[in-house]
């Protein structure tokens, strides 16, 4: 819906949805928005996923509130 489109245009690499059949199962369902791909991966799969693809990467503080739901929004 609404938050993943939001999640789209913010070029955020990596959507998590947690739904009730989420929460009763052992993997989370990860949408990778560079493949487009929704894919099922464990926790520490997922972790170590974006450990690897950040390494060596610079990294800085967001300038905003983390969760995306609590951001300004800017009507045009």
């Amino acid at each position: 819906g609404k938050r993943i489109r939001d999640a789209e245009k913010e070029w955020i690499s990596y959507v998590l949805v947690i739904g009730e059949k989420e929460m009763n199962s052992p993997s989370l369902s990860v949408r990778d928005r560079t493949t487009g791909d929704v894919r099922q991966l464990s926790t520490e799969d997922f972790v170590k996923e974006i450990q690897d693809a950040t390494s060596g990467k610079p990294t800085s503080k967001l300038n905003s509130t983390v969760l995306l739901s609590q951001r300004p929004q800017i009507m045009v």
